[in-house]
This record gives structure tokens, sequence and C-alpha cells, in this order.
């Protein structure tokens, strides 16, 4: 597996080079940093697949990751860190390199189209869903006339210095096949409104962008997976940024809230879950109960509890 070489690599760098490391070998054998002064026995022996080690002369044994505590440094366990993820924690450099997205021939809502009745529609859905002017400036949402985006509002997502990265495109009227026709370019490479969130603080994660749009500081999945997010978890671990998981409350959303958290979790980021949302999702919270709803939702939301969370399912 090529993780092994990854990680085989990494204790390279702490305890010297392994006795012997073959493509697709699983363990991998060092000189233990406890016991063996110097005379070169290769005792500490490491499960490059379980990612756990145990030196056989001492007893030194535990998780990959006390290694790195113990004896690497913060770079080091940064990179472990990316092992485990999948992806480069050591580099400043992304692997998307497509080309930025335009929004050309979309009409911005921020002007008043008199000449147009999908304008007005297009305004009349977001006033009925609780988006305001505040919003459609700060987002500087479109809409389409004509084209793959006919009738539909666009939302889309700037990077940092500006550039289009992504959008969504909703359907106004509810007419068609799909309610949202996104373009396709790989989402799972952006932070869906990186240029609004302070990682400093606490991000809630939604599945959708119309329950990012009403928060503070959140970012859509724009579904419900977070493994191959390799931007958005990078700047969790870079950031410590504690995670507040405000999915739907149906079937799904529940399954994936379970999921997200755990996944979360098990790589040590502190992560809370909204719960009690009686609106079903929190644009529809939002468009009910407004932003003070909004906000008692979040400032109550409890740290993750698997069998809670299935406890009270089960009830419901």
């Amino acid at each position: 597996m090529f993780r092994n070489k990854k990680l085989a690599s990494l204790l390279a760098e702490i305890f010297g080079l392994a006795k012997k490391f073959g493509h697709g070998q699983v363990e991998v054998e060092y000189n233990c940093p406890h016991c063996d002064a110097g005379r070169g026995k290769y005792n500490l022996a490491v499960n490059t697949d379980l990612g756990k080690f145990q030196c056989w002369a001492c007893g030194y044994k535990g998780l990959v990751d006390k290694l790195l505590w113990d004896f690497g440094n913060e770079r080091q366990t940064k990179v472990w860190q990316g092992i485990r993820l999948g992806i480069d924690l050591d580099s400043g450099n992304s692997d998307d390199k497509s080309d930025p997205l335009v929004l050309t021939g979309f009409r911005s809502l921020r002007v008043e189209w008199k000449d147009s009745l999908v304008y007005r529609a297009a305004m009349r859905y977001l006033r009925l869903r609780g988006i305001g002017k505040d919003l459609i400036d700060k987002w500087d949402i479109c809409y389409s006339e004509s084209g793959r985006y006919c009738d539909r509002v666009i939302i889309p997502s700037k990077a940092l210095d500006g550039k289009i990265e992504y959008f969504v495109a909703r359907d106004i009227f509810d007419t068609q096949k799909l309610k949202y026709n996104n373009p396709p370019s790989e989402k799972s490479t952006v932070i869906f409104g990186e240029k609004f969130i302070d990682w400093g603080k606490p991000v809630v994660l939604t599945e959708g962008a119309f329950d990012a749009l009403v928060l503070y500081n959140s970012v859509p999945l724009l579904g419900s997976k977070i493994d191959g997010h390799k931007k958005l978890l990078k700047k969790i671990f870079e950031n410590k940024t504690p995670i507040i998981l405000g999915f739907d409350e149906d079937k799904a959303g529940k399954s994936a809230n379970i999921r997200v958290g755990k996944y979360l979790l098990n790589l040590g980021v502190s992560v809370y879950s909204i719960q009690n949302n009686e609106h079903g999702d929190l644009a529809k919270a939002y468009e009910v109960g407004g932003k003070e709803y909004i906000v008692g939702l979040i400032r109550n939301a409890q740290p993750f509890d698997e069998l809670d969370m299935l406890i009270n399912d089960l009830r419901s």
C-alpha cells in the first residue's frame, strides 16, 4: 500500500532507516528509542496497516500516534495526520489545478432588472426563504435567464482571492427534473464560502448551501460526506477548529451526523451536534423561526455522542 511507504519514510526521519522495507510490506522494524542505545537490534516493530507498534525487548507499545507524540516534532505529527487522511498536510500546494469558474451570462440580483419576470420570481423565491438584500449582497447571488442554468438562482463560492471556485444553481419554480444543477467541477476540492470563514472559531458543517447561507461561519459539504474534502480537513487540522454538525433531521441527515461525527472524533477534532431542530433543516429553521431560533440551536449544541444519538433516534 502507498501509505505504508509514506509512514515508513516518516518514521525513518525519526528513528533512522528501517531494517528492511519492500513494496507492500506491512511490518517494518526500527531501533527502539527506549532500549536500543546504539546496539542496532531493530526490536521496534511497526504495523503500518494497523498503525500500531511494539518493542519486543522492553515492551514499549501503542499506536503510531504515541510514537509521534513521544519522539516526533510538530511537522512530523502533522504529516502523520495527513497520511491517516490520505492527504498531504506537509504541503501548501493544492491538488486542484482546474480553471476558475466565471459567472458570465448570469445576472446579479444586486441589480434590479425591471425588464425580467424571472428576476421577480428569483427575488420572490429568496424572500420566501428568508433571504434578504444583505445576504444577496454578501454572497453576490445571481440568476439565469437562459441556457443550462435557466430559471435558477446561482449562489457562488469565492476563494480568498475572489475567484469563483464553485456555485450551486437552484430551480426557482420547482418544475425542473433536478432541483440543483451544479457545475461539473469537483466540489470536494472546494471549501464553499471559504472567504467568510474564521477558522479560529467553531465552524458549522451543513449539507446544503442554503443551510450555510443563513448561518455565521458555516461550510456546506454539498452532500453528507466529509472524507475526500481534503482542503477542508486540512484547514480544520491546521487551526484545531471545533466543528458543530448541522445536518438535516431526516433519516439520511441523522445517519450523516453519526458518520461524520465519528470520522472527525476519531481524528481528534472537537465535535458538537445541533439537536432538536423541529423544522428539519437549518434553512427551514431560519425561514420559519428566524435568526434567534438559529442562534439558540447553535448555542445549545451538545458534545457529539453516538450512543445518545442512536437512543434518541429510536425514541423518535
